[in-house]
């Protein structure tokens, strides 16, 4: 599967396919960010945030041969730096 069918199918841009997993009869997309986003501050916009894992996103989506159908989007997940004042401001 290639972007072009990702796009033309079911609209979805910036996103490559990775691999499929089939459970309990449904069928779970992979997709992977074409550029990859760097992790950034909600509040200060600092790029020294903390990564602590990825995980995947289930993004229900129209079935295909009656089977249930997700697009599991890979997600970074973050820390907001010990630095921002936001930060700080939520822990007092």
């Amino acid at each position: 599967m290639n972007s072009s069918f990702l796009y033309h199918a079911f609209g979805v841009k910036g996103y490559h396919y990775h691999a499929t997993a089939y459970k309990d009869s449904a069928i779970f997309l992979k997709l992977k960010s074409d550029t990859p986003k760097k992790c950034k501050c909600p509040h200060c916009d600092s790029e020294k945030v903390i990564k602590y894992g990825k995980q995947y996103r289930d993004i229900h989506n129209l079935p295909i041969g009656g089977k249930q159908t997700y697009l599991s989007v890979l997600h970074r997940n973050g820390v907001m730096p010990a630095s921002c004042r936001a930060s700080r401001r939520s822990l007092k």
